[in-house]
């Protein structure tokens, strides 16, 4: 099952090749890393940064970026499947983010991402500070075939070795082998 990435916050090969050229002489010496973030925008760099190290860069960049981004806009931001449907559909995703970083609720909430990596492997644990969700019972309905729910989450299973949700959906655990 392929599924495309999400329209809203598009990433060219140029930015990608841009990425390349001008970060990889910083990450190829990165370890570990800790990034603490909030926005969409935010998300891409580090995608952006981080992909630019690998051996195969884009499906690692798209369904990176697409896990970084269900934490912002559902876990952070509480924005659930459906409304976010509707609000891409009605084009105002991008205000209901800015109107929801106003509100008191969600104005303190951060997306963690911790990094590392070794000869063997990339490792990627990404924690929100969202309300969490029932893992078992989305991944049951998740159709990203049909564009709907469960796209990140699928793309992710497709491109990573190994995918494990924790912490009742708030934390998942990316971990991608480096290729001979």
């Amino acid at each position: 099952m392929t599924a495309k990435a999400d329209p809203n916050i598009p990433v060219s090969h140029a930015e990608l090749d841009d990425a390349l050229k001008t970060g990889q002489s910083i990450a190829v010496y990165m370890e570990k890393a800790t990034f603490v973030f909030e926005t969409r925008e935010e998300a891409k760099k580090i995608a952006l940064h981080l992909a630019s190290t690998m051996t195969d860069p884009v499906p690692a960049l798209t369904s990176l970026l697409e896990i970084l981004l269900n934490a912002i806009e559902h876990g952070s931001l509480g924005i659930g499947a459906e409304l976010k449907a509707l609000l891409i559909e009605q084009n105002s995703l991008d205000s209901e983010i800015a109107n929801r970083r106003e509100l008191p609720k969600y104005a303190a909430r951060r997306v963690t991402l911790e990094y590392s990596v070794d000869s063997e492997r990339y490792m990627f644990r990404v924690s929100d500070e969202g309300e969490g969700f029932d893992v078992d019972t989305y991944l049951k309905d998740c159709d990203a075939s049909v564009g709907k729910r469960g796209r990140g989450i699928v793309m992710a299973q497709d491109c990573f070795d190994r995918l494990v949700y924790s912490d009742n959906g708030r934390t998942v655990e990316l971990e991608l082998l480096k290729q001979p």
